[in-house]
């Protein structure tokens, strides 16, 4: 009998996205993608994350792979990392390779549809914002909640005006919400909230503004934002283990004090840079993603092999796999937008009639009825396409609403 080579999962990363996975329909007739069994099988069945975006390890983690016997296979949900094992005295399966508990995989993903954040509840960044998206499996005490590798949402905070679609965590984080359009009444901006769902009353977590990272390449340049102020300036700057590190750094004045950092020859990781006057007043603290050549991901993926938290960590405290029913499987989940749907045309006598929030999906129909220019009522109109989405920012107000416009002339 020849030589049995056997391969495991080592960990698998699931992209769930809800405007692929959730049946579009009015209150009760709405479809949530985790209430039922029977509904996740038929989703997940033509669910295919191709249709949207691309995910792949980068350089350093390919060796990481082919030095430690792994091999990196995309699902249609995602990735799995598989790895080469033997059986240990007591039958279980251990990694071929001894993987040191600092070692970790990064993989970057790429948004491949053009109409993406049409669809999906993601901040607008603005052109010059270089920021992009940053998961890992800890929790660094409990931001984030397993399987996610997202964090949770900001708190919601009293008499504070959010932008339409904006994910919230209420107080005591027993609730994800929604915020709603802004509204003017008596001169005054209103804004109301949607409770998302729960699942066995506990809510779910998306991707939202937390897991957004500023990043640079090589050069890192921060304005200050003041003047004539580099005299005794402080810059402390660590990398991810915490370490105190010393890029040639330089300190000038172009309008502002601008604090210049080289990270040539450094890594691809995350930096933390502190920078304080004499008296210890801090200008800046913040991190900061550093690429070392043209960064073309909008996220970045890591997995550690042991976490702060042992729900996240890949191999058990034997470095033994998990089973088929426990082996890790991470989660990152985009919620589909919410937007007013806004009908126009000659059978409103060309003015407008709003209707909703209502949730986008790709499947599913939702049911309205709306009055037109003779005052009857106009069953079933169609849904908005997610070309049609417009943003509108109140007078005066800093924020943004969503519209979907459908477009009724016969």
């Amino acid at each position: 009998m020849g030589i049995q080579i056997i391969y495991k999962p080592l960990f698998e990363i699931r992209f769930l996205h809800h405007y692929f996975l959730d049946k579009g329909g009015k209150g009760s007739a709405y479809k949530f993608f985790d209430s039922a069994e029977d509904l996740q099988a038929e989703m997940l069945a033509k669910y295919n994350i191709s249709n949207f975006m691309e995910v792949l390890p980068d350089d350093k983690t390919r060796e990481i792979l082919r030095k430690n016997n792994c091999v990196c296979r995309n699902t249609k949900t995602g990735i799995i990392i598989l790895t080469k094992v033997t059986k240990n005295e007591t039958g279980k399966y251990v990694p071929e390779s001894a993987f040191s508990d600092n070692l970790k995989f990064r993989f970057g993903f790429k948004i491949t549809d053009q109409l993406f954040l049409n669809y999906t509840n993601l901040p607008f960044l603005k052109q010059k914002e270089n920021k992009i998206y940053f998961f890992e499996n800890k929790s660094e005490s409990e931001i984030r909640l397993y399987p996610n590798l997202h964090k949770k949402a900001e708190k919601i905070k009293l008499d504070t005006l959010y932008n339409d679609g904006e994910i919230l965590v209420n107080q005591t984080d027993s609730k994800t919400l929604i915020a709603e359009k802004i509204t003017i009444k008596d001169n005054k901006p209103e804004q109301t909230f949607t409770e998302d769902f729960l699942v066995n009353n506990k809510p779910i977590h998306y991707v939202n503004a937390n897991d957004l990272i500023s990043y640079t390449e090589q050069i890192l340049r921060i304005d200050t934002g003041k003047k004539e102020i580099s005299s005794g300036l402080k810059i402390e700057i660590k990398n991810y283990k915490n370490e105190q590190i010393t890029p040639k750094t330089e300190v000038f004045e172009d309008g502002n004090t601008i604090v210049q950092i080289d990270f040539k020859g450094f890594q691809d990781d995350i930096y933390k840079i502190k920078i304080s006057k004499p008296d210890n007043s801090i200008i800046e603290n913040k991190s900061f993603y550093v690429f070392q050549s043209h960064n073309t991901f909008n996220g970045i993926i890591q997995i550690n092999i042991k976490s702060d938290n042992t729900l996240y960590n890949v191999l058990d405290d034997n470095n033994v796999l998990f089973d088929e029913l426990t082996k890790k499987t991470f989660e990152i989940r985009f919620k589909n937008r919410a937007t007013t749907w806004r009908y126009v045309g000659k059978k409103f006598q060309n003015t407008t009639i709003e209707h909703g929030p209502h949730l986008l999906t790709k499947s599913g129909f939702v049911s309205l009825s709306i009055k037109n220019e003779h005052g009857d009522d106009v069953i079933d109109p169609e849904n908005p396409a997610i070309e049609n989405l417009k943003i509108e920012k109140q007078s005066n107000i800093e924020k943004y609403n969503l519209i979907s416009e459908i477009f009724i002339n016969s």
